[in-house]
């Protein structure tokens, strides 16, 4: 699972994980700002999201071509917002709360 950290300025503000294997995209930010946009982009490109209550959460599943969400980074990250650590770790629930906890809290 590919991750992305978004950040403004130097601040982490939001990570992206994405799946292309098991076409899975998760993004959660503490900056409903960011969510929203991150949503508006994808559902300008046809991508729709379920969000969970009460939590800056969203997944969607369909077949994302492998460099979809750089696409998507693109759009985003140009003047306000940027992409700073990024890798590869296990598509597994620990991993992804260890991540937010690591960059977000």
């Amino acid at each position: 699972m590919r991750f992305f950290v978004i950040q403004k300025d130097t601040d982490p503000i939001a990570i992206i994980f994405h799946d292309h294997f098991n076409q899975i995209c998760i993004c959660r930010s503490k900056v409903a700002s960011f969510l929203s946009v991150f949503d508006a982009v994808c559902m300008k490109k046809g991508i729709k999201f379920v969000k969970e209550k009460n939590l800056l959460r969203a997944i969607s599943y369909g077949a994302f071509e492998y460099d979809w969400i750089d696409n998507i980074l693109d759009h985003l990250c140009q003047d306000f917002w940027s992409v700073g650590e990024q890798g590869e770790v296990v598509n597994s629930e620990l991993n992804i709360n260890n991540m937010i906890a690591t960059h977000l809290i």
